[in-house]
């Protein structure tokens, strides 16, 4: 009955337009800034970890700007996951340093996109699939029974899924060895075991490692992504980037920080679309304080 009734509900809102859908995100956001929520609190908290040396008068307007984007993220759901691939795709209007993936590509061995929780990633996708083959991770929904739904929306652009499991990191290495891409979120947390800490705009942050052993171990190549969001529902800017070396390092920490800075600089493109509101701290250095209440 839920997998229906979210059907239905992505199928209305797919008949607005863009710009209607970021407008309606933006009510929402407005709404979650000015009522008391565990969105709001964890934004807070995050930027007071993130950005200690700035007055609560910036927080607060970087805070009420990023509950903003995280409504639009959400209505904007509702076009990604219903609209034909073409109409989709036609929406990235502008990229900046496609040419460091064109420069992968004739490497040969591979390559490795890693988007963090910046601007609109799940439209990358979408975006990437159309022009090479792609391989993502995924966690499997709590709910089984909106699995395959999330499959039908995500595979339908052409890319690959695979499961969070030893099986799924196999096929990441079989795709890398065939020159193919994959794609991993570097800030989402790893399961215990699986990351290190490293310092995350100055706080410790438990990262994964698995890009970095990746990156060492085909010698694929590796660059960030980040899909930005613009104002008015007028598309998205694709930014490419190239990452620090030091992401090859053997030593994990090393590798954990370079990656952690290359995110930081992503963010940096436009703060306000990252997801301030995800716990990214949560998992903590032993000995520290809990960061969050719950």
């Amino acid at each position: 009955m839920r997998v229906f009734l979210v059907r239905t509900l992505l199928r209305l809102l797919a008949r607005a337009s863009l710009p209607a859908l970021h407008a309606t995100g933006r009510l929402i956001g407005t709404c979650l800034w000015l009522i008391p929520n565990r969105l709001r609190t964890v934004t807070e908290i995050n930027l007071a970890l993130c950005y200690p040396d700035k007055d609560a008068a910036w927080r607060n307007a970087l805070g009420r700007a990023s509950l903003i984007e995280t409504g639009k993220s959400i209505c904007e759901l509702a076009a990604l996951w219903r609209w034909p691939v073409a109409r989709i795709d036609s929406l990235v209007v502008e990229c900046q340093g496609w040419e460091h993936i064109e420069q992968a590509q004739q490497q040969q061995h591979g390559l490795i996109l890693l988007t963090p929780h910046c601007g609109c990633w799940e439209l990358l996708g979408v975006y990437v699939p159309q022009r090479m083959p792609m391989t993502a991770m995924y966690r499997p929904p709590r709910d089984p029974g909106f699995e395959p739904l999330l499959r039908e929306i995500r595979e339908r652009a052409g890319a690959r899924l695979v499961p969070t499991t030893t099986h799924g990191i196999r096929a990441l290495y079989k795709a890398l060895g065939a020159g193919e891409s994959i794609i991993l979120l570097p800030d989402q947390e790893p399961r215990k075991g699986a990351g290190v800490f490293a310092p995350f705009f100055g706080t410790q942050a438990y990262t994964m490692v698995l890009s970095s052993r990746l990156a060492r171990k085909t010698e694929a190549a590796i660059v960030i992504l980040c899909m930005e969001r613009l104002p008015r529902g007028r598309g998205y800017r694709l930014h490419v980037r190239p990452l620090d070396t030091a992401i090859r390092d053997a030593d994990p920490v090393t590798a954990a920080t370079a990656a952690n800075h290359s995110v930081e600089q992503t963010i940096d493109i436009n703060p306000a679309q990252y997801m301030w509101n995800y716990k990214r701290f949560r998992r903590k250095p032993q000995g520290q304080d809990r960061r969050y209440h719950r």
